[in-house]
């Protein structure tokens, strides 16, 4: 039997303002059916998503992951199915691996010192969103990419992420400045590839050939977005959750090493990606649904990160969560690439804060969003 979400939209104001509210019933209802885009399975338990994800046989994300798309073409390597999905991973799964991005700690430590001290040049109050959460991962994925930093790229990223679905026009336009600016870089990299990512899928090869260029641009746009929004987000709220918190960043000045611990309760407590889909690949029964061939569904990733029949106590922020098996970074054979990446980003920024600002605490109110990320101002407790 089809339940239905009446017509229930991930993407709404009110939704994405605090999707917390919606989470229980959501949950409590099961999967069921929105008639918003086209008809869409919204599948909201952490049993579901998992099996959703792991069942690639049936349900794939070729053919778009997000509703309504960011782009008309491919973000790989994500939206692919095996077995090309497969060649396409083992192109950047080395440069992405623990021991490979360990090696990026000192360059990302360098870029957050760099940020922080730019910010403390201006002046209290110190914003820690638009002057450092934002920044420090564009930074970053800039010197992977081997491309000159420009903030605009941030505006870039977030216009294609929200304004897609507030302001096509305006998404589009970003959208096509980020390709337009890659392929224009190639030609360029092709005749001086360097030790970067640009120059690593231009020089791939599958089955003995070397990737269209279209193709290598559609990694490139991916390889930016990817690297930004969802790791600002998460930097930005676990700033916030620290300022609002005393206690919990005092722990984090006397023991570092709960820096690890905070950072993966922050994924699971925020979800900074709150919903990735797959369409149907045949008619098939799914949690007592009958889901047909074609038809589009939406694994709500935040909602299955407050399921209580996974977390104790799901609502409540405690880094002395065991074990924390969130799925903010999805979870099977397209689970996030660069989730290593993104993992010492986040420590990284958090740790130069405690530094930097030990005792900091908000010097405005803040609203708390999970459709973008405004400003986070602060003082430090000797300010």
């Amino acid at each position: 039997m089809t339940k239905v979400h009446a017509d229930f939209d991930h993407n709404s104001p009110e939704f994405r303002a605090d999707p917390v509210a919606y989470y229980k019933h959501l949950r409590e209802e099961g999967v069921g059916k929105t008639s918003r885009y086209g008809g869409l399975w919204l599948v909201p338990t952490y049993e579901a998503v998992q099996a959703m994800a792991h069942d690639t046989a049936n349900f794939s994300p070729a053919r778009g992951t997000m509703f309504p798309p960011m782009t008309d073409r491919p973000m790989l390597p994500m939206e692919s199915d095996p077995p090309l999905h497969t060649e396409y991973r083992k192109i950047l799964v080395g440069r992405f691996s623990p021991k490979a991005i360990r090696e990026w700690f000192p360059a990302i430590r360098q870029s957050s010192r760099d940020l922080l001290k730019d910010l403390m040049i201006s002046g209290e109050p110190y914003d820690l969103s638009y002057g450092y959460a934002k920044l420090l991962p564009t930074v970053v994925i800039c010197k992977m990419l081997g491309i000159e930093f420009k903030a605009e790229f941030q505006q870039w990223v977030e216009d294609s992420v929200y304004r897609r679905i507030s302001d096509p026009q305006a998404a589009n336009e970003a959208t096509e400045n980020i390709y337009r600016m890659f392929t224009e870089l190639l030609p360029e990299r092709r005749a001086h590839p360097g030790d970067d990512l640009v120059s690593l899928v231009l020089n791939a090869r599958i089955g003995g050939k070397h990737l269209d260029d279209e193709v290598v641009v559609n990694f490139c746009f991916f390889l930016l977005v990817a690297g930004l929004d969802n790791t600002n987000f998460t930097i930005r709220a676990l700033l916030l959750q620290l300022a609002l918190d005393q206690n919990l960043q005092k722990r984090l000045i006397e023991d570092r090493s709960l820096i690890d611990p905070a950072v993966e309760e922050a994924l699971r407590y925020f979800s900074p990606v709150i919903a990735l889909g797959r369409h149907a690949v045949n008619d098939i029964e799914f949690q007592g649904c009958p889901v047909h061939k074609g038809e589009p569904a939406v694994m709500l990733f935040g909602c299955a990160n407050r399921d209580p029949q996974e977390f104790d106590e799901p609502d409540k922020f405690d880094i002395d969560r065991f074990p924390n098996r969130h799925v903010a970074f999805g979870v099977g054979p397209h689970r996030c690439l660069g989730s290593n990446l993104a993992r010492a980003e986040i420590g990284i920024a958090i740790d130069e804060v405690l530094n930097m600002l030990p005792g900091f605490t908000l010097a405005e109110e803040v609203e708390t969003r999970w459709d973008d990320i405004g400003p986070l101002k602060v003082i430090s407790s000797a300010g």
